[in-house]
């Protein structure tokens, strides 16, 4: 066979690229065409149970008991509503991911201020349902799966920071060699693009796609999207707020997923409990959800924060105004985590209970409480600095001014 010149290949990659691009240029169908698609469709397309509802255009009551109705040009699926009830969907229990603010199959928004770890919790949760141990008193009934973690909130250099080794850690050759998140906890970050494909319309549409190429792609069914802003920008607009909730409504449908979305809220000082009024943007965020769920600031001490169930579709929860999760942030080795205190009622937490310097003077009591504790632990300065996110230089005056009996920031 004698071999192609260079001409013939550039000649056969031009023909390529043009046959790709007329695959690509949308050419409309002819009368024709379309009639012998809808005659084949219209023979062959039955329902579940058999009928070709193409050809039955009148329901009478003796399709009753079998009815499945089901057409190619047609949205909804109808069925008597006693056999939704027989199906393996109504059986089903979902299991739950994190406790019952999070159960398989279901949309979840978790909102909170900046700044208060929305997103060292998302990253918690993550880890838990990769390596299969659930944050207490959250069950975790799922076997260990692969999650898909897309941070649009911080970037590689900042994630590295906050999941960085310590003193402790570093003198400790068993906890440094030994990785700190399961292999099935996958973390995906935007890279820089100059341009977007030209098959995109928009920024949010290549967004979207690259998310669910990349969802099908690991055969992830547990997402956590950290953040809404990064996906839409215009989610205070109920149109824009719906296009992007219905989107990741498919989403869910089409891959099976379980979905996890952080949202923000304004900076707030409110004497009334944390509700959706306090969601940044439109309500159409939550009415799409299967589930929406606060972290609010705890006005008793700057490491604890609360978690308050907002709306639940699917479960019933205990948690309530009455009886919120009280949990405390800090570092433990290398990771950020929180742990769990008690069920308190919110009215405890809320920022009117204490104002002003009454506020003020308690946070700092709870500080100098909880740096001696962690000094007779034996921890650093720099480990107590992290866990109560002060500096290392306020830590020393803490631990000065308890020795003295003194109580002065």
């Amino acid at each position: 066979m004698p071999a192609r010149s260079q001409k013939d290949e550039t000649r056969e990659i031009q023909e390529r690229r043009q046959t790709s691009a007329e695959r690509r240029e949308y050419r409309p169908r002819s009368l024709l065409e379309r009639e012998r698609e809808r005659f084949f469709v219209e023979r062959h397309f039955k329902g579940p149970n058999g009928t070709n509802y193409h050809y039955l255009y009148e329901l009478t009551d003796e399709h009753l008991p079998d009815l499945a109705f089901t057409r190619y040009n047609n949205l909804f699926f109808a069925r008597p509503a006693n056999k939704f009830l027989e199906t393996s969907v109504a059986t089903f229990a979902k299991r739950r991911l994190f406790g019952d603010l999070w159960r398989e199959g279901e949309l979840v928004l978790l909102f909170a201020d900046t700044g208060l770890g929305k997103s060292a919790l998302a990253v918690q949760i993550a880890c838990a349902l990769a390596g299969g141990e659930p944050i207490e008193p959250f069950a975790t009934e799922a076997e260990p799966q692969r999650v898909l973690y897309f941070d649009f909130e911080l970037t590689d250099e900042q994630f590295a920071a906050r999941y960085s080794e310590n003193e402790a850690a570093e003198q400790s050759a068993e906890t440094s060699d030994e990785p700190l998140f399961p292999l099935k906890f996958i973390r995906c970050s935007p890279r820089e693009v100059w341009q977007i494909p030209e098959e995109f319309d928009d920024e949010q549409d290549f967004i979207i796609h690259s998310i669910a190429d990349t969802i099908q792609f690991v055969g992830a069914k547990v997402v956590v999207l950290d953040n809404l802003t990064w996906l839409s920008a215009g989610t205070h607009n109920s149109v824009a707020a719906q296009r992007l909730m219905r989107t990741l409504l498919t989403l869910r449908n089409q891959f099976g997923l379980s979905i996890l979305v952080l949202a923000h809220t304004p900076k707030m000082r409110s004497l009334s409990p944390i509700g959706l009024n306090h969601l940044q943007g439109s309500k159409m965020l939550a009415n799409f959800a299967d589930n929406v769920v606060a972290m609010g600031r705890s006005s008793t001490s700057a490491a604890l924060r609360y978690l308050k169930p907002i709306k639940q579709r699917n479960a019933s929860a205990d948690l309530g105004e009455k009886n919120v999760a009280v949990m405390r942030l800090g570092k433990h080795g290398r990771m950020l985590r929180f742990t769990f205190v008690a069920n308190e009622p919110e009215s405890r937490h809320q920022e009117g209970v204490l104002r002003g310097a009454a506020l003020a003077d308690s946070i700092r009591r709870e500080r100098i409480t909880r740096a001696i504790e962690l000094a007779n632990a034996g921890d650093s300065f720099r480990e107590i600095a992290a866990k109560l996110g002060v500096g290392t230089s306020t830590v020393a005056r803490y631990l000065e001014n308890a020795k003295k009996g003194e109580g002065a920031e």
